[in-house]
């Protein structure tokens, strides 16, 4: 028996809503997404979304690239400073493994930065250029100091800077509400003084 007219035109109208229905919103489907846009999935998570991590990120490492030739005493410098990629310290609940990305995003920033390469060598770890120099070294030896050969030079303190992170969180309704605490710094390494200090306080509901 034939359909009616009305019964098929009913039944077209049920599939298109059936295939509207499964069109989640831009960001929550499979695929490739842009990172700043913010999914589900960051929402319900007990971390600190990615989004609210590069947007930290990126203030930081742009803020710091512009201020460098203003601090004083890199302003006042008689060569260029060095400055290396010091410690993280992680005191909330998201995985550290998240706060070093950011932190290398802000180091990459200023490697990057014209602004900053003009009164500052930016550089490596040296116990991570150690260890890649050794793993290649064909053969373990000693200068006149008794040193490794393959031991990355020191630089001067005097001349050298840390770039640091500290990263707190402040708790709220059973962890439904979290305050963070993003703390950059760039401390001498002579002096322990900290020349520049950047801090952001996002807030997230769950």
């Amino acid at each position: 028996m034939n359909s009616s007219p009305l019964l098929r035109v009913a039944s077209i109208a049920s599939l298109s809503l059936l295939a509207a229905c499964n069109q989640g919103p831009r960001g929550d489907t499979d695929g490739r997404i842009d990172p700043y846009n913010r999914t589900r999935i960051d929402a319900a998570s007990p971390e600190a979304d990615s989004v609210t991590l590069l947007e930290f990120s990126d203030q930081v490492g742009q803020d710091l690239a512009a201020q460098l030739a203003q601090i004083s005493e890199i302003r006042s410098s008689p060569s260029k400073v060095l400055i290396e990629l010091g410690s993280i310290q992680n005191r909330t609940r998201t995985p550290s493994s998240d706060f070093a990305a950011i932190h290398r995003r802000v180091f990459l920033t200023l490697v990057q930065s014209d602004f900053a390469r003009n009164v500052a060598d930016i550089v490596e770890d040296v116990d991570r250029m150690d260890a890649d120099a050794a793993r290649v070294a064909p053969a373990p030896a000693t200068d006149a100091q008794g040193r490794p050969t393959h031991q990355t030079a020191r630089y001067p303190a005097e001349q050298t800077y840390f770039l640091q992170g500290t990263f707190s969180e402040l708790s709220r309704g059973g962890g439904r509400q979290s305050t963070y605490v993003f703390d950059f710094t760039l401390t001498s390494a002579a002096s322990r003084k900290i020349v520049y200090a950047r801090q952001i306080t996002p807030k997230q509901v769950r």
